[in-house]
């Protein structure tokens, strides 16, 4: 059997399955609106299973509905609701990925977005999730730029791309504490300081500089220190060390 001839045979199941089981709701008098309503109604109240379970049953008896594409987001949304994120992510992408509805997408967008920065991990593990919550909020941005989410997506954005910084920031303070200074220089110098968050720019620069002066890199060492804030918790210790600096120069 071809593979073409297999899809068919499977779809023809599949339209097989929705009509049988649209059948047996109607012959127990359960009609489209009663299953919307009541899944809607457990919803409302925030019944999140059996929302859930509702709207489910609603879309496989009825997936070309005029219903159907609400009844795809509150699926979501209850997924959402309920803190299952990694099943949101799957029911919205699949709304965004068929529905049109402007005022549901773009909320779904955003619902998509805060599931995938919920979880992305911190810095000492593996950054792939917080990259791909990164592009999703990218595309969100690009296609809602005046949306009412706008200040909540940029202040995820800003968290998530100073957490790739803080892993670089962290993984440098790793080769310093194994005096590999070259190593650490390495990380240190491949951050880009506008995206990490103000409570970690003065350990950027003060351990830099280490590293720097621990390479005899004297100059460049005293051009980062420069740039510590006096206000900054680190500058203390950035006095000291360029003080020690000039005086090796």
């Amino acid at each position: 059997m071809t593979k073409k001839l297999i899809m068919i045979f499977i779809i023809l199941i599949l339209m097989a399955a929705g009509c049988a089981k649209k059948t047996v709701l109607e012959d127990v008098g359960i009609s489209e609106m009663d299953i919307f309503e009541k899944s809607f109604n457990f919803y409302e109240n925030g019944k999140w299973g059996k929302a859930i379970e509702g709207f489910q049953s609603y879309i496989f008896a009825y997936p070309a509905s005029e219903r159907t594409e609400k009844a795809q987001f509150y699926l979501a949304d209850a997924h959402f609701n309920d803190k299952n994120y990694s099943q949101a992510i799957i029911e919205f992408n699949y709304f965004l990925n068929n529905f049109k509805n402007y005022k549901l997408r773009e909320t779904s967008f955003y619902n998509l977005s805060f599931c995938y920065f919920t979880l992305t991990p911190s810095y000492q593990f593996d950054q792939t999730l917080t990259n791909s919550a990164l592009s999703v909020i990218a595309d969100f941005r690009l296609e809602f730029p005046e949306s009412q989410y706008i200040s909540k997506v940029d202040s995820m954005n800003r968290i998530l791309l100073s957490r790739l910084e803080e892993k670089k920031l962290h993984t440098g303070n790793f080769y310093l504490k194994k005096k590999e200074n070259k190593a650490a220089e390495v990380y240190f110098s491949n951050i880009i300081p506008e995206n990490l968050l103000p409570e970690y720019f003065g350990m950027y620069l003060y351990k830099y500089a280490i590293s720097l002066s621990n390479l005899h890199k004297w100059d460049e060492a005293e051009n980062v220190l420069l740039m510590m804030d006096k206000n900054n918790k680190y500058y203390k210790k950035a006095e000291k060390l360029l003080n020690k600096i000039r005086t090796n120069k």
